[in-house]
């Protein structure tokens, strides 16, 4: 297992043993934002000091084999591409950028920057596709989520954003590629989950939670999705119940004209439920300990008069 820090290091653990297998103390200057595995032997680190380094766990020492330079600020995530050939970053620098860290002709390692977003980008996915892997015949895509409440879905091979997603102004905080490569989620402030269609950019379905949206996760065949929310609620979405729904921008409804947010709303009022039962028990609790403190002070003045009428 792989852990990066606030304390600066990345770890590399025996799970079964709970043991360091190896510390990377010296990489950063700065604390570790994100750390991602390209494969059983080399990951991959970023930092607030700006920097990205790739480390394998059996070379000598824990020094870094390469150092990426290229952000100007915080670099928040890191991912490799399913077949591991690519690497993506993000930076508040507005920027994401696409490495090929094999290519030791290439000086600086960067084969696309990535430029297109007006705020601070939070996070990057791949899509699970191109030679490699499980969908070899789906188009290999890296999806970026920013501040500006837009995700951009870009092209591996050209640099080009193929689609740009935009439902809402809210930052968005989590995107998730489909099992299959042909749907993305998305998660922001308000509570808003979104699910779009890969191969158009056409919104597919969209719910809204209660309070801000801050992950969502497909289940391993697709046919499920997850969503947590600051109000302490995860939900998860049966994805069969609305096949081929398209949400109407108007009305908020989808192809059959049925509401796309009642389920939500039933979670939303479940969890006002709960939260009101639990203000109530806190209350009664303490207009208990309020009689029960008028009770003692009661009692104790009781005891006190009897102790003077006795005294006189």
């Amino acid at each position: 297992m792989l852990s990066g820090s606030y304390d600066k290091r990345a770890i590399v653990w025996d799970v079964d043993a709970r043991t360091v297998i190896k510390s990377y103390d010296g990489l950063h200057t700065a604390p570790v934002l994100d750390v991602d595995w390209q494969n059983n032997d080399t990951f991959a680190t970023c930092s607030s000091d700006h920097t990205i380094h790739i480390c394998s766990v059996s070379s000598a020492g824990s020094s870094s084999t390469r150092t990426l330079l290229g952000h100007k600020n915080e670099v928040n995530a890191v991912c490799w591409s399913p077949d591991g050939k690519l690497l993506a970053s993000c930076s508040d620098d507005g920027t994401a950028k696409i490495w090929e860290p094999s290519n030791t002709s290439n000086t600086t390692g960067i084969k696309f920057d990535l430029v297109g977003h007006q705020k601070e980008i939070y996070t990057v996915r791949w899509t699970p596709g191109g030679p490699g892997s499980s969908n070899p015949d789906v188009p290999l895509y890296l999806c970026t989520a920013s501040f500006d409440g837009s995700v951009n879905v870009w092209d591996s091979t050209t640099g080009k954003v193929v689609h740009s997603l935009r439902r809402h102004n809210q930052p968005v905080y989590s995107i998730a590629p489909s099992p299959n490569g042909t749907l993305l989620a998305t998660g922001s402030l308000g509570g808003f989950v979104s699910v779009w269609d890969l191969r158009t950019g056409k919104i597919v379905r969209e719910l809204r939670g209660n309070g801000d949206t801050f992950d969502v996760s497909w289940s391993f065949d697709g046919e499920m999705l997850s969503s947590c929310f600051s109000c302490g609620v995860v939900q998860v979405i049966d994805m069969n119940q609305f096949p081929q729904a398209l949400l109407d921008d108007a009305n908020g409804e989808d192809a059959n004209g049925h509401d796309m947010e009642i389920a939500v709303e039933d979670m939303n009022n479940d969890a006002k439920k709960e939260e009101e039962e639990a203000e109530e028990r806190e209350r009664e609790a303490g207009e208990g300990t309020e009689r029960r403190k008028g009770k003692e002070e009661g009692r104790r003045k009781g005891e006190e008069g009897e102790r003077r009428e006795r005294a006189s």
